[in-house]
C-alpha cells in the first residue's frame, strides 16, 4: 500500500526556471543534464542563424541554440553577454541552449501544468512546449527539449562539421 508521501511526490514535477530576455521559462528537470558558463563554440557554415554552432563538452559535441533568435523574441535590453547554457537531453541527443539567467528550480503539481491556449500559441509555436503553468502570478511556458530541434536538422548539423 502506497502511503501519502509517496502517492504526493509522483504527482510532483520538477521544472528549471531561466530568462531568456526578461521572460521567464521553464523547461523539466528531467530533461535536464547540467547547467555550465557559457562555452567557446565553433560556428556552422550556412546554419539556421538561431543554431550558434557546436560546443565540446568533455569530449561530447553538443550543438548550441539561442531560443530568443529561434522563438523571434525581441529583446529590449541591449546586447549582452550571454552567461550560462543549459544542457539538455533530447531524443536524438544532446543539445545547449542559451539563458540570460537560470533562476532556479521549483516544484509543482503535475495539475498545475495546463494545456495552451491561443494566445501563447501565437508567440512561441506550441509544437516547442509541453504547457503552461501560473507560478508566482505569472504565466510560465513549458518547453520540451526534445522537439526543439527536428532529428533531421541535428543530424545534418552535426554533419556539416565533419
Amino acid at each position: 500500500m502506497k502511503s501519502k508521501n509517496e502517492e504526493l511526490k509522483k504527482s510532483l514535477t520538477q521544472i528549471v526556471v531561466f530568462l531568456l530576455g526578461e521572460e521567464r521559462y521553464g523547461i523539466k528537470i528531467s530533461q535536464v543534464k547540467e547547467i555550465s558558463l557559457f562555452p567557446k563554440f565553433t560556428a556552422i557554415p550556412n546554419s539556421p542563424d538561431y543554431v550558434l554552432g557546436l560546443v565540446d563538452l568533455r569530449g561530447e559535441v553538443i550543438i548550441l541554440l539561442d531560443l530568443e533568435k529561434k522563438f523571434h523574441l525581441t529583446n529590449n535590453q541591449k546586447e549582452k553577454q550571454k552567461q550560462h547554457f543549459i544542457v539538455c537531453k533530447s531524443d536524438s541527443g544532446k543539445l545547449g541552449i542559451v539563458v540570460d539567467k537560470v533562476e532556479g528550480i521549483i516544484e509543482i503539481s503535475r495539475e498545475e501544468v495546463k494545456e495552451t491556449d491561443d494566445l501563447i500559441e501565437s508567440k512561441i509555436s506550441a509544437e516547442f512546449f509541453s504547457g503552461v503553468i501560473v507560478h508566482q502570478d505569472q504565466v510560465m511556458v513549458i518547453l520540451d527539449a526534445s522537439k526543439l530541434l527536428e532529428d533531421q536538422e541535428i543530424k545534418r548539423l552535426h554533419k556539416k562539421n565533419t
